[in-house]
């Protein structure tokens, strides 16, 4: 769970710098990566939803569940 709490503090970091990065691919020709608004909006959302399913799953991994649909 706290990687994933620091997976989404990296997130909103990225989200806030907007980082570029490039490299030469070919003669003349540059490959590159960069972070723009929808980019940015769904990182933080992706990791926003993975801390809470985690922080949800770890409050109810040793709960016995019982009731409708139980194997045993």
């Amino acid at each position: 769970m706290a990687a994933a709490l620091v997976v989404l503090g990296l997130a909103v970091a990225s989200a806030a710098l907007r980082p570029v990065a490039d490299a030469p691919l070919f003669a003349g020709i540059r490959a590159g990566l960069a972070v723009d608004g929808l980019s940015s909006v769904m990182v933080v959302t992706v990791a926003a939803v993975t801390a809470a399913v985690l922080v949800f799953s770890t409050g109810t991994w040793g709960r016995r569940r019982t009731g409708a649909g139980s194997s045993g």
